[in-house]
């Protein structure tokens, strides 16, 4: 089969965390970190990602894999649409700036045909650019920043957010207030009643992934969520506790993609849904 097209790729970076958020649905924070060999081993076998997410834990506590990524889908010819990445805000040293500007220019040169040779003059030429930047941006493309503030996380400088917002678009995606309702993971369960937690919030055990399982010409996975060992998670939405209880796969792998499809294959068979 050919390399599979992923819509939606979230990296775990790390679950290490410098802070402790009474309703963090991962749990208690660890001190384990993704690595150069598994992003080799994730991106060698994809053609193409629409949205790439670093989780974690706090995922700016581990730059080295953000490059080891950004370097292999380089080395690949990976075209990445956007780059999407939820953090506390503790973290804006120059150095991890200057990364997210690369991943920043990286993605928002995937919105046109990119000569870096190429040298451009007048108006129209310069405005093509221009325009092919603006529309880009008005998608959401490029990379996309969101601190999370809620009344539960420590106070951070009000200089790392006017720093954070010079290297992408910076949205409120992930603000919330006391009305919010939690997962029901990890702290948010061990730390708040019932009332407090969105009962209705379904999570995803199966091993479903791809669109349609009969297209090996063109195959398309919908989600993937990768931990820091490189295995296989079908939900974003897990605590660390039930992450290892499930894998359905490993990028360290061989023909990883081709295993998974074989897998969503025998669920469905079996009649799953």
């Amino acid at each position: 089969m050919n390399k599979p097209e992923i819509r939606e790729l979230l990296i775990e970076t790390t679950r290490a965390c410098n802070m402790r958020c009474a309703h963090c649905l991962r749990g208690e924070p660890e001190t384990r970190y993704s690595s150069r060999t598994i992003m080799k081993a994730l991106f060698r076998n994809i053609s193409r990602v629409s949205t790439l997410t670093f989780t974690g834990g706090e995922p700016l506590l581990n730059p080295s894999v953000i490059r080891d990524a950004l370097d292999v889908c380089k080395a690949e010819g990976i075209e990445v649409n956007s780059v999407f990445i939820a953090t506390n805000g503790t973290i804006a040293d120059n150095s991890t700036l200057a990364l997210l500007r690369e991943w920043d220019e990286y993605t928002l040169s995937s919105c046109y045909d990119r000569n870096w040779d190429r040298y451009v003059s007048g108006y129209e030429e310069i405005g093509q650019v221009i325009n092919a930047v603006e529309s880009a941006r008005a998608e959401h493309q490029g990379l996309v920043l969101a601190i999370s503030g809620d009344p539960w996380h420590e106070a951070i400088p009000e200089r790392n957010i006017f720093a954070l917002s010079t290297v992408g678009h910076l949205t409120t995606d992930k603000l919330m207030d006391y009305d919010s309702k939690l997962v029901p993971q990890g702290r948010a369960v061990e730390n708040f009643a019932s009332d407090d937690l969105n009962s209705g919030h379904v999570l995803n055990y199966d091993p479903c992934y791809y669109d349609d399982t009969a297209d090996t010409d063109r195959p398309a996975i919908d989600s993937l969520y990768i931990t820091v060992t490189g295995d296989i998670m079908p939900d974003c939405n897990l605590s660390y506790d039930d992450m290892d209880e499930i894998s359905h796969g490993n990028v360290l792998e061989a023909n990883w993609p081709e295993k998974l499809l074989n897998l969503q294959i025998a669920f469905e068979q079996k009649g799953g849904n």
